[in-house]
Parts: C-alpha cells; structure tokens; sequence
C-alpha cells in the first residue's frame, strides 16, 4: 500500500496560488499539491496529467510543502540523486 500524501496543512495556500500562478511552474506546483489530496489521483497519475515524471512531481510537490513551511534547501539536492542514480545504471550494466 502506498504511503498516504502529506500537505493537508497547505491545501488553501495551493488552491491560493492555482489562482494566482504567474508561472508555469507554479501552477504545477499547486496541482502536484491538489490533484492527490483533492482528486485522489496517484502520484503517477497526477504526473501524467502535469506531464512530468513521478520524481519531478514528486519535487514539484515538496518544494512547494518545503516554502510553505519556510525550509528552502532540498534535504537531497537533485544532482546528487541524479549522481546516484546513473551509478547505480553503471554498475547494473558491469
């Protein structure tokens, strides 16, 4: 079973700024938030309808969560991730 989303606590502050998104990027950010919580769709649903990848939902929707709650670095920047995971692409082709 699938862990259960957060950002309940932010829910008015993505409908606030689904309104008044004045980016693309915004406005992703606010649907990765409501489209779960609101819609019950699945993170690679909701990534289908964004037309991005689960992971970069997945950052869309805790970077938003992060800002809201005043943290502003990532706990794992992406490169790093994306380091790890081309490592472990290399080693799974020796």
């Amino acid at each position: 079973m699938a862990r259960p989303f957060t950002g309940h606590a932010h829910l008015d502050a993505a409908r606030e700024l689904c309104h008044r998104a004045k980016s693309v990027k915004q406005l992703r950010q606010a649907l990765a938030v409501l489209l779960p919580l609101e819609a019950g769709l699945t993170l690679e649903q909701t990534a289908a309808v964004l037309g991005r990848t689960r992971e970069a939902t997945c950052r869309l929707r805790m970077d938003f969560i992060n800002a809201q709650e005043g943290r502003t670095e990532r706990l794992r920047p992406v490169s790093t991730a994306r380091a790890e995971r081309h490592q472990a692409q290399a080693a799974a082709l020796d």
